[in-house]
């Protein structure tokens, strides 16, 4: 929400902003810390960062301005941390304003002095703590997890023939890990490759590093996890969040020995709704939601035949169904009534959700004899964002999106999810993995498509092993899921650029943009 009144510090107009606006992700971690010699140097997101001795924390602000200058928004969330080992959450603007997102910050590890960052903010937001309906389960903190010494994973040679572009040696080969039947098998941060190891009748989630496989930290886990592990944010910083049939639980994204935090759940069924950053668990059955808000997860009825999206910063759920409805839930009792998404035009039919990308609710239309595929933005009132024009139906079973939603393929039809652009694929592709730079298929002829860029055909074609596919990739590694014997392993193989892809094919169907 934007009101374009304000006058900034030269009498320039501003618009004034609504920092609660700005997504949840991606976070930007700045650190200052004090050198063995006294000096004070920066880091930001992990890597070192030049600092001007008289302004050290102008310089590391100043990369987060520039993160903020690539966002849609031209903001960004920004955990800050001080020499003292003091952290917060803020909100950067490209422009150089700042919003301080909570007024008590916590000891932690790292941190930048918090009476500093207070002088340079050009504003001040304190959000409400009081949570919407009744607390179901207060947090309980636990031990720290188990910190084993970062000894890289052996290497080896992938059990599978992998496709096109990738090595048969693999740089690094992790423990046996346990796969969920529905779900990423893995989670890939900028830090770390986390995956729930199998060991026997116990799991462990663990963390590797993505350059050797070392393991940097294991936590043991009660129950079955019923989902893959799951990128969120809490209190303002990023987490990993796992939920098993009894507990929710949520460690920092850190190299080392993060402190978990767990919620005992009694309700049944439920799993984490993969595409929300902020925590929450659903299900449709017994048309149930709980969204975590500060320390304890708040309830939220589910309108039947309903399909819940994402949790919003002051824990409401946005939910829609397949009829054009959807709904802002903030009850644990009652929904409101549904709101009508706005149809392409005035002749359109709803045909139901397709899936959601990053921040996109993508819906299918008939329109005038057509498919027509909208994008709504969920952090926006599901505003629609873009709207096109498609070759073909498609549903649910027809959608893939990036790990990192920036893309997405419906049927066959590639999309920017901010964008609505679109590119046309293969008549006969049907999509085996994405990743976000890049995505398969192997019925037909075989072909990949590097991020909403032309297709090509595989070398071996069809006769391509699933398992040789990557799921994700860290750094310039493809890392493949395969078996050998009973047990699965992630292989993190090498590039190899001896065998080249066919020509681009070039699709009956033309490519576009929304409109």
């Amino acid at each position: 929400m934007t009101i374009p009144t304000a006058i900034g510090d030269n009498g320039e107009t501003r618009e004034e902003f609504d920092p609660r606006s700005v997504p949840a992700f991606p976070i930007v971690n700045v650190r200052l810390y004090r050198t063995e010699d006294g000096a004070v140097t920066g880091e930001v997101d992990g890597a070192d960062v030049d600092v001007d001795p008289d302004a050290p924390i102008d310089s590391v602000m100043r990369h987060a301005q520039d993160a903020a200058a690539t966002r849609p928004m031209r903001a960004v969330r920004v955990t800050a941390t001080d020499v003292d080992g003091k952290t917060w959450p803020m909100v950067v603007h490209a422009d150089g304003r700042t919003w301080d997102l909570d007024t008590t910050p916590e000891p932690e590890r790292t941190g930048m002095r918090r009476s500093v960052v207070a002088a340079i903010a050009a504003g001040t937001l304190v959000l409400a703590g009081a949570g919407l309906g009744g607390a179901w389960y207060i947090a309980a903190h636990q031990d720290p997890p188990t910190a084993t010494a970062p000894v890289a994973a052996p290497a080896g040679e992938a059990p599978v023939v992998p496709v096109a572009g990738w090595a048969r040696r693999a740089a690094w080969v992790s423990p046996a890990i346990n796969v969920p039947s529905d779900g990423a098998p893995l989670l890939v941060t900028d830090s770390t490759v986390v995956a729930t190891l199998d060991d026997g009748p116990s799991a462990q989630l663990a963390a590797l590093r993505p350059d050797d496989g070392a393991t940097l930290w294991t936590v043991p886990i009660d129950n079955r996890v019923t989902g893959s592990p799951q990128q969120v944010a809490y209190q303002g910083r990023e987490g990993i969040a796992v939920a098993t049939g009894d507990a929710l639980t949520i460690w920092p994204n850190s190299t080392t020995e993060p402190n978990p935090t767990t919620w005992e759940i009694s309700e049944p069924g439920l799993t984490l709704v993969p595409t929300s950053k902020i925590p929450l668990l659903a299900s449709t059955e017994t048309l149930t939601a709980l969204v975590l808000q500060g320390d304890a997860l708040q309830q939220r009825v589910l309108p039947a035949g309903a399909q819940p999206l994402v949790a919003t910063d002051d824990a409401a759920v946005l939910a829609a169904d397949d009829s054009g409805r959807w709904w802002t839930l903030t009850s644990e009792q009652t929904a409101p009534s549904p709101e009508t998404l706005t149809a392409p035009s005035p002749k359109a039919t709803p045909l139901g959700i397709v899936g959601v990308a990053g921040r996109t609710l993508v819906y299918a239309w008939q329109d005038r004899g057509q498919t027509a595929l909208t994008g709504y933005a969920t952090e926006s009132s599901m505003e629609p964002a873009w709207s096109v024009v498609i070759s073909e139906d498609v549903d649910a079973d027809d959608f893939a999106a990036s790990p990192d939603g920036s893309w997405a393929i419906a049927g066959t039809t590639a999309i920017e999810s901010e964008t609505g652009t679109i590119r046309a694929l293969p008549e006969d592709w049907s999509t085996a993995q994405i990743t976000d730079e890049a995505a398969w298929s192997t019925a037909g002829d075989g072909y990949r498509a590097e991020r909403m860029k032309p297709a090509q055909r595989i070398p071996g074609g069809a006769d391509v092993d699933p398992q040789g596919i990557p799921v994700a990739t860290a750094g310039d590694r493809g890392l493949i899921i395969a078996s050998t014997g009973q047990a699965q392993r992630i292989y993190a193989l090498e590039p190899d650029t001896g065998t080249a892809y066919g020509p681009d094919v070039t699709p009956s169907a033309a490519d576009g943009e929304s409109k």
